[in-house]
């Protein structure tokens, strides 16, 4: 009985020290609620028993063209600092056309005359493959999904990424960078279902 209680104990200490580092603590979809992520043309709930390996995984239903799952990370990211964010997808149903997922993240600056709330004021940025973080396996994004598996969408951002952003017309952005979210896209999107699981986000060495 004392050796199942201490195998016990070591695995939790295993399960706790892999997931200290990711700073979306609710990521794994076990702890939090649906409302803990942010809707964007879609409705999203946690689903029981769907996710990897039983586990629990957040079901997003998209109802619109540019529809996902997103969180709100505007105090997780630090334009200072890298990253690396992973997520892993799964398609409700087939397809009838080839499906790909994304990770984008949109940088919202302060409120600008010209653009108030419009989203072309705002900068899109896609984690990218970075060959010189070799602790993971980094695939990018616009990676085909399936009903059939589990499939990883990861990459990496740097500060020289975030340094400069320019918004969706080209124009440069001066205003200070006021929100962040973190989206989990599929495309096309609408009309589509499908499970979102073990979200990480974690902070990586600066490149020298």
């Amino acid at each position: 009985m004392k050796k199942t209680l201490l195998l016990v104990a070591v695995l939790a200490l295993v399960c706790s020290v892999a997931f200290a580092d990711n700073l979306i603590k609710f990521g794994d979809m076990e702890s939090g609620s649906a409302t803990s992520w942010m809707e964007e043309g879609s409705t999203l709930k946690y689903d029981v028993g769907k996710g990897i390996n039983g586990s629990t995984a957040l079901l997003v239903k998209n109802t619109d063209t540019w529809s996902g799952v997103g969180v709100d990370v505007t105090k997780v990211i630090d334009k200072t600092k890298s990253y690396y964010i992973e997520c892993w997808i799964k398609l409700s149903t087939k397809p009838k056309a080839a499906v790909k997922g994304s990770i984008t993240l949109e940088f919202r600056p302060r409120e600008i005359a010209d653009y108030g709330e419009d989203w072309m004021g705002y900068y899109y940025l896609t984690p990218g493959i970075d060959f010189d973080y070799e602790a993971k396996e980094v695939t990018g994004s616009d990676i085909p999904v399936n009903p059939n598996e589990w499939v990883k969408i990861s990459g990496v951002i740097r500060p020289e990424d975030m340094e400069t952003p320019v918004d969706s017309q080209g124009i440069e952005i001066t205003s200070p960078i006021t929100g962040i979210t973190c989206y989990f896209k599929i495309d096309p999107a609408k009309g589509m279902k499908y499970w979102v699981d073990n979200v990480i986000i974690e902070e990586i060495p600066n490149i020298e």
